[in-house]
């Protein structure tokens, strides 16, 4: 019994002394506080770095697909310059900035490019991938030649035109996501279609069937601008048919419409644009620029 008593007290005096003291509690869970907050503030710093990144890769995947494929289509641009007097040869009627109905240019034919600062409009040759053509007055929906129409512009609610056709039709779960239900651009648009149907569509007013052959591809661009390069200027229109002559260059400009994020952040508004993009693309088949002829 003794041995057993003495075992009982050592027990106790040992448990009695490994405990810890209200000031060592406090202290530690205000350690544990401490590393807490660090750690929820570097996940937070980590998600809006993560998603300002996923934003800018967007934006420049986005920029890499729009550029390479309005390069493609100035590159396939077809254009015959109309032949003149032996002493007139080469020559270039005189250049203006007057105001281009890019629309009307379907009605003309499109020569070339057409165009001003918010809307380009080629003739290009693009042969079908099945090479097979249809007839215009069987409607089979085939091209009836290598020709094609291409329009680039910004799809505009309220517009009127073609550019406003396309924005009334653009689906709402391509586009309600990606801006304020008040805005009236719904974004950046392109129209391809055979030549000829284009132009019988366009001559009869058929807007809708202009409109058929467009889609709005980036509904995340916001703003758009073309300038049109010509000797050493930078020219706010351009008509091949009046001018007798491709430009030189085509520069493209265009910008985003701030993300949902960043305008949840309130360090941009809905009417802003981000990621301004400026990129100049030469005509393959201009003719060199020779100021002894052109002025």
């Amino acid at each position: 019994m003794k041995q057993t008593a003495s075992s009982r007290r050592t027990d106790s005096n040992a448990h009695g002394g490994s405990g810890f003291t209200l000031l060592e509690v406090l202290i530690s869970i205000g350690l544990l506080l401490m590393l807490m907050s660090a750690v929820v503030s570097a996940l937070g710093f980590y998600r809006r770095m993560s998603e300002t990144g996923r934003i800018d890769v967007e934006r420049a995947q986005i920029t890499r697909a729009i550029l390479d494929k309005m390069a493609r289509d100035i590159r396939s641009v077809v254009f015959v310059p109309e032949e003149t007097e032996d002493d007139e040869t080469d020559d270039v009627r005189e250049l203006t900035d007057d105001v281009v109905d890019a629309d009307g240019a379907f009605i003309d034919g499109v020569i070339g490019i057409t165009g001003d600062t918010s809307q380009l409009a080629m003739l290009i040759s693009r042969p079908a991938r099945d090479m097979n053509y249809g007839a215009i007055a069987d409607r089979s929906g085939l091209q009836t030649s290598d020709l094609l129409m291409v329009s680039w512009f910004l799809a505009v609610r309220g517009a009127g035109d073609l550019a406003g056709a396309v924005a009334e039709s653009a689906p709402e779960t391509l586009t309600e996501q990606l801006m304020p239900a008040r805005s009236e651009v719904r974004g950046l648009a392109r129209m391809e279609g055979d030549a000829l149907t284009l132009q019988m569509a366009d001559q009869s007013a058929d807007i809708d069937v202009l409109a058929a052959g467009a889609s709005v591809l980036a509904p995340e661009i916001s703003r758009l601008r073309f300038g049109y390069l010509f000797g050493g200027a930078v020219h706010d229109s351009w008509d091949s048919a009046s001018a007798n002559a491709l430009p030189q260059a085509i520069e493209i400009s265009f910008g985003f419409r701030p993300a949902a994020r960043e305008l949840a952040s309130g360090r941009l508004q809905d009417d802003q644009t981000v990621g301004a993009i400026r990129h100049v693309i030469t005509v393959p088949l201009s003719a060199p620029y020779n100021k002894a002829l052109h002025y």
